[in-house]
């Protein structure tokens, strides 16, 4: 079992959720998986190098240091799924694509809307079911489990990963992630108003097993001592590319991009104008999908993707957040069901000196 502090846990109101997942599996509620990383990531014996002091300003990581966000949560477009036949090649989707799509100015008059607050908090050490010592990363909103904290991100992330690849649900079932109940087909996507009410948090930025090292800061789940999720790499520079796979015992093709876009001043909440912030572009490629009907038999296959971007400002930590979820790859200007933007209310630091590695 994992260990986590129980000064880290919140009471919170906790608003109501009502899980609006009909978007191509009927599925029972997850519970909570581990989340595994590329192979080159894991977990090292040796003492880390200590990560660079500008790197490491990038999210401080000083116990009880805590940051609080308003996310507003507003439906976009809805459509068909389109679905390519089996023997043909499915859409691609690239960096270029979501960058322009962020870029391309959205329609007003979308249906449903809400906002929530968000709150993350470095709560002491914690050690993972599958053994990694880590600093525990807490998170708090509305529609967490209750008593989940940090861990609430696993079981929110395998619904993610269960629409968008229901071809892969029999291994979430034997992984005990999901219930062993009938697949529905369906090729419709949720219509805007169902999307808005939808329970899932944060994604590009969530709590848990959190790491800062020499050359990256990423997070742990409890499959195993694999990096399971990577927010930054050392390289700043503007420009920069990293790929990083996803559940990669579960499937090849689930991958995570991350591209450094620009450095500039930002004004923050409480502090004041910082110069040399960062803006990363992010995008979650889902691969290919297939869907199958009530016989076992494939109607096609499709690509789904999420992406955004994510502000860092040196010695603040993340300050702003763009997410986009279920987006359609094939599709021109598919903007994505729903859109979560995250705005920095306040921040503090903790009560002790930052560390530089969790190890």
């Amino acid at each position: 079992m994992r260990t986590v502090p129980t000064a880290a846990t919140r009471d919170l109101r906790r608003a109501p959720a009502r899980a609006a997942l009909g978007v191509i599996a009927c599925l029972a509620a997850l519970a909570a998986i581990g989340m595994s990383g590329c192979p080159d990531s894991a977990t090292d014996t040796t003492a880390p190098a200590a990560p660079s002091a500008t790197f490491a300003s990038m999210w401080p990581n000083d116990d009880g240091h805590a940051w609080l966000f308003e996310v507003s949560k507003r439906s976009l477009a809805s459509s068909d799924l389109p679905l390519t036949p089996i023997d043909q090649p499915l859409a691609e989707v690239s960096l270029t694509e979501v960058r322009n799509l962020l870029r391309a100015p959205i329609a007003d008059g979308f249906e449903g809307g809400e906002s929530y607050p968000y709150e993350m908090h470095f709560a002491g050490e914690m050690t993972t079911r599958s053994g990694v010592h880590a600093q525990f990363l807490d998170e708090s909103f509305p529609y967490a489990p209750a008593g989940a904290g940090g861990a609430a991100f696993a079981p929110r992330w395998a619904e993610r990963v269960a629409l968008a690849r229901p071809d892969l649900r029999t291994r979430l079932v034997a992984l005990g992630a999901a219930a062993d109940e009938p697949l529905r087909a369906s090729a419709r996507v949720p219509r805007p108003a169902a999307a808005a009410r939808d329970p899932w948090g944060p994604e590009l930025i969530h709590g848990y097993a959190w790491r800062l090292a020499a050359q990256f800061i990423g997070g742990f789940g409890d499959n195993d001592s694999l990096l399971a999720w990577k927010y930054l790499e050392a390289d700043l520079r503007t420009g920069h590319v990293f790929r990083f796979r996803l559940l990669p015992t579960l499937v090849t093709d689930v991958a995570l991009w991350a591209s450094v876009e620009r450095e500039h001043p930002v004004d923050v909440p409480g502090i004041g104008r910082v110069a040399r912030a960062v803006d990363v572009l992010y995008l979650i490629d889902f691969g290919d999908a297939t869907l199958t009907d009530a016989y076992g038999q494939p109607l096609g296959h499709f690509r789904t993707f999420d992406y955004g971007s994510v502000t860092y400002a040196p010695g603040v930590g993340p300050i702003s957040v763009i997410e986009r979820r279920f987006a359609l790859a094939g599709t021109p200007g598919a903007t994505g069901l729903w859109e979560l933007r995250f705005s920095l209310v306040s921040t503090s630091p903790g009560s002790v000196a930052a560390r530089t590695s969790s190890q």
